[in-house]
């Protein structure tokens, strides 16, 4: 089962990670994207290498809060 997102900003709207317009509803066919340009864009991110993996995930990855040092 997938969980949903967080609302990633303080009036508690769900925002396109690439322009930051609104995102009326998880629903939407192109979530978390506004459209399916900025889907395409963020996969173009990917493909030129502009977003990476710093290490390899582990399973305390997955935790709600974050490990207490």
């Amino acid at each position: 089962m997938v969980q949903s997102p967080l609302p990633n900003n303080e009036d508690g709207a769900f925002r396109c990670p690439i322009c930051r317009k609104p995102v009326p509803s998880i629903d939407e066919p192109f979530f978390p994207f506004c459209c399916q340009k900025c889907k395409l864009i963020d996969l173009g991110n990917w493909v030129d290498g502009k977003y990476m993996l710093t290490r390899p995930l582990d399973p305390t990855d997955e935790l709600d809060e974050p490990p207490s040092p």
